[in-house]
């Protein structure tokens, strides 16, 4: 072609024009794909941030959201209408709803989690709606206490990103199904506390064997019904388990060292079932456990002294088992000091309480309660800066209560009941103490109930009952007193009852009955008498003459027991109707008591074994909070007719016999109806 001459374009490769337009094609069917969708590729495995400003979540998304919201809404708002109030349809991002999580790159929803006691009342009654399985990229489900009842849905499967699922205490019953087996991707799983669970087509080696990644399994209290071993071997390719909980599903022992597989567990719970055999001292290698339970799994034998040095273990609890041995005594240098929950109650621990026990530090809770210890409670004074609460009750330990107990400004209850405890100290009180339930009730203790037990300003509940104590102090007001119940029956205490005990200003329930008083004081201002109680039990005394008329200012009192004592005067029951809140009188067994019964009442209740002449009056007929009337062993012959219109409303029941009434029964009993 000569000089100047048009250059001629070449034609483009057939091979150049075929790859163009797959391209352009595929490109385009991706695009047809993702708008009908409305999706973009699937995310990122790793966690996003909640809500992400960066992303607003997708249509379809929030979508099944509402539909899953609107699957349970009438119930749930029955419970709570306010729970899921951040759902709505009014163009909010569902990423910033309550219990959503999404990716910040996609908008998927990575998270639900909606556990009831986040969110109030739980959804009763309702199976999971299937518009939970729209939600495609799930990584987290958390619907746990929600009573959503049924089978647990094998539409779970389509959920392939799961790898954690929180469904314990909801309701679930029947068989665990076996496509969760395929769910291979799961970290923690959580099926607990669905009492009506069970796993036997398939068995546990069938639906755990390929989950490989396992490492938080809670099934408490399904049925299981394997051996621990074929449990433990089930889970042998789980080389990451860290959390072991499998209370009350019907294990059968022995322990062996199968466990040992697992040396990365740090929660071991094996609690009620029947293992039936002595614990392994193998336990002793599992370095990182944090936490031991074998409560009520029918153990045997001794304690092995190695558990109390694990370097890392919190909390051991071994109580209602049959543990035969004492309690191991160890070196200071063979205690691991970051044990903050000891737990050996209801076994059968012989011998003394060794004070190495109180060499653990961080030592919050101490339960040695029923078992077979004897001697003395160690006297030296330890320092355990965070022990919250001592029961060492239902033992055989004798001695004086040693001082230091008393002195240890975090301990918030003392539970030494139920004993052979001679005394309690009556010096060396922390004046600041946390003491707030104080039981040292069935011992042997005698004297004087100490001054500067009603000191303690924090304490809010005293039972010293079933003791052998005389006396108590005659003259207090502790106007700083937090104490609410405070039970003193059950003793020998003599006299007069001390004005004192009315005068405490939160004081809610009041027992010294079944002792040997003698006298109820009211020489003593009217003004600080308590505002709140409600119960007073003065039953089983020798209290003669009248009763203080401050009783009646007692306002907040619903249950007056005078019965078994020694009155002997006329009573007006009127006195005793005032008390507008009084639901429960008993004034039954003072032998020498005659009732004024003229007057209209409000409540009464128990009136037998006295001496209570003439007819039932009709104001009893008036009575509107009633619970009851019991008039037995009386000397009563009829019946007053009440006035027209009263039909005994609130009366559950009464009780005439073995009293003088004789003929036929008024017919206007027939109309007493309970309110």
């Amino acid at each position: 072609m000569g000089q100047g001459a048009a250059a001629i374009p070449q034609a483009p490769s057939p091979l150049l024009l075929c790859r163009s337009t797959i391209l352009f094609l595929g490109l385009l069917v991706i695009g047809v794909v993702c708008a009908w969708k409305d999706e973009t590729p699937p995310p990122p495995t790793s966690t996003a941030t909640r809500g992400a400003a960066s992303r607003i979540c997708l249509s379809n998304q929030s979508s099944a959201l509402l539909q899953f919201k609107q699957s349970f809404l009438n119930i749930y708002e029955f419970y709570r209408p306010d729970a899921l109030i951040s759902w709505q349809r009014d163009g909010s991002d569902c990423c910033h709803w309550k219990g959503v999580t999404c990716n910040n790159l996609t908008g998927f929803v990575i998270a639900l989690e909606i556990p009831a006691p986040d969110f109030g009342d739980v959804i009763a009654g309702i199976a999971v709606d299937s518009s939970l399985f729209k939600l495609r990229y799930l990584q987290r489900l958390d619907l746990s206490y929600n009573q959503l009842n049924g089978a647990i849905p094998k539409r779970l499967v389509e959920l392939t990103h799961l790898t954690h699922l929180n469904l314990s205490h909801c309701g679930f019953s029947g068989q665990i199904p076996v496509e969760l087996s395929q769910m291979t991707r799961l970290v923690s799983l959580d099926l607990s506390y669905n009492d009506g669970l069970l796993l036997q087509h398939p068995n546990f080696s069938q639906l755990f064997r390929g989950l490989v990644h396992l490492e938080h399994l809670r099934l408490d209290r399904v049925d299981v019904s394997m051996s621990l071993r074929d449990v433990s071997m089930s889970l042998s390719s789980s080389h990451d388990l860290q959390t072991f909980s499998l209370s009350g599903c019907n294990i059968s022992g022995p322990m062996d060292e199968s466990l040992l597989h697992f040396q990365s567990i740090s929660y071991l719970d094996l609690g009620s079932n029947k293992l039936e055999s002595s614990i392994v001292e193998g336990l002793c290698s599992l370095g990182d456990i944090t936490s031991l339970r074998l409560r009520a799994s029918f153990m045997t034998g001794p304690i092995p002294p190695c558990l109390f040095s694990l370097p890392s273990l919190k909390e051991l609890d071994l109580g209602g088992n049959h543990l035969n041995s004492g309690i191991p005594n160890l070196q200071l240098s063979q205690i691991a000091s970051s044990l903050t929950e000891l737990d050996l109650s209801g076994n059968r621990l012989t011998g003394s309480i060794p004070s190495s026990l109180f060499n653990l530090s961080f030592l919050a809770t101490l339960d040695l309660s029923h078992n077979l210890l004897t001697e003395n409670i160690p006297s030296s004074h330890f320092n355990l800066p965070f022990l919250k609460k001592v029961v060492l009750s239902g033992n055989s330990l004798t001695g004086t209560i040693p001082s230091w107990l008393f002195n240890l400004s975090s301990l918030e209850e003392l539970d030494l009941s139920s004993n052979r405890l001679l005394g309690i100290p009556s010096s060396l009180f922390n004046p600041i103490s946390s003491l707030k339930t104080v039981d040292l009730s069935d011992n042997f203790l005698t004297r004087s109930v100490p001054l500067l037990l009603f000191n303690l300003s924090s304490l809010e509940s005293l039972d010293l009952s079933n003791n052998y104590l005389t006396g108590v102090p005659s003259v207090l007001f502790n106007s700083n007193s937090s104490l609410t119940t405070l039970d003193l029956s059950h003793n020998s205490l003599i006299g007069s009852i001390p004005p004192f005990f009315f005068t405490l200003p939160s004081l809610t329930k009041l027992n010294l009955g079944s002792n040997k008083f003698s006298d109820l004081l009211a020489n003593f201002d009217n003004n600080l008498y308590s505002q709140y109680l409600e119960i007073l039990q003065l039953d089983h005394n020798f209290l003669s003459g009248d009763i203080p008329s401050f009783v009646n200012r007692l306002r907040s009192v619903k249950n007056i027991d005078l019965s078994s004592n020694c009155f002997n005067f006329t009573i007006d029951l009127s006195f005793f109707f005032s008390i507008k809140g009084l639901f429960a009188l008993d004034l039954s067994n003072n032998t020498r008591l005659t009732v004024d019964s003229s007057y209209s009442s409000d409540d009464a209740q128990g009136l037998s074994n006295n001496n209570i002449e003439g007819e039932i009056p009709f104001c009893l007929w008036e009575v509107i909070h009633f619970g009851g009337l019991d008039l037995d062993h009386n000397k009563l012959h009829g019946f007053e007719e009440p006035a027209q219109g009263i039909t005994g409303y609130g009366l559950s029941y009464m009780s005439v016999s073995n009293n003088r009434i004789q003929g036929e029964i008024p017919t206007f009993l027939c109309n007493f109806h309970d309110g």
